[in-house]
């Protein structure tokens, strides 16, 4: 980072910083910063982020990523972070079992609606406690959930327009109960490769527009290019893509129930 640069009081946007203390500390003259992204996160930078966070009233951007070739969890319950966040994004691990104190920390963010997670780790009791950020509107999980199941009970997530999911290696089943995801619009599930059935309970999702599979199990793929009884299940939807990049299984189908058309 540039020397003096402690000095531009009045910078709105810094990105890819890499930590340090002496950066953090220089960063926490910056005030007047809306966006800010910091690499190379440790646990012994947790106390200078926070005070430099603590300054930043009006910070409306975040992304925090931990040094990659440790095995460094991010400390995200010992920073102070702003009202005025809309979005953030953590990469790195999280500390499944202090979820619920993390997220009781947060409970301020009213305004945050974008929440980006990569290599976060997280599981089946850990994911639950998300639904508490009730003003998200868009989720992204990025090599993030580790979990078998993932489930949405009723109520949860209300005003989620948009979710996606992507790498999740172990994932298999996916159960949306009557009420959840009331706003939601698209669904993406990307690289998930364990993933053999259609969500268990899109018929309640009245709002959703767009589903996209992408690289999810040969039997779904299968399964969604051969059963209508299964394409009757997302008849309300009003874009459907699946793809496969398989070389020995390459599917490709749109459905469009606007338009009535396939593409295969």
């Amino acid at each position: 980072m540039p020397r003096g640069i402690k000095n531009l009081t009045g910078l709105h946007a810094l990105q890819n910083v890499k930590a340090t203390s002496e950066t953090l500390c220089d960063v926490a003259a910056l005030t007047e910063l809306r966006t800010f992204s910091v690499d190379d996160v440790t646990s012994e930078h947790s106390l200078i982020l926070r005070n430099a966070l603590l300054k930043m009233r009006n910070l409306v951007s975040l992304s925090i990523t931990s040094m990659s070739d440790t095995n460094e969890v991010l400390p995200p319950e010992e920073l102070c972070l702003p009202e005025s966040l809309c979005k953030l994004g953590l990469t790195g691990k999280l500390k499944k079992k202090r979820m619920p104190h993390i997220l009781s920390s947060w409970l301020h963010l009213n305004n945050l609606t974008q929440l980006y997670l990569m290599s976060s780790k997280l599981d089946e009791n850990s994911f639950p406690t998300l639904m508490v950020l009730r003003s998200l509107c868009l989720i992204t999980l990025d090599k993030a959930y580790d979990g078998q199941t993932l489930c949405f009970p009723s109520q949860s997530f209300s005003r989620l327009k948009e979710l996606r999911v992507y790498c999740a290696p172990r994932l298999n089943r996916v159960e949306i109960e009557e009420d959840a995801l009331g706003s939601l619009a698209k669904l993406w599930f990307v690289e998930c490769p364990e993933l053999k059935r259609l969500p268990h309970g899109l018929k309640y999702l009245t709002m959703l527009d767009e589903l996209h599979l992408v690289n999810t199990a040969v039997e779904l793929i299968q399964l969604a290019n051969e059963c209508e009884e299964e394409l009757m299940k997302i008849s309300h939807i009003k874009k459907f893509t699946i793809i496969s990049n398989d070389e020995k299984n390459f599917r490709r189908r749109i459905v469009s129930n606007e338009e009535n058309e396939f593409a295969g």
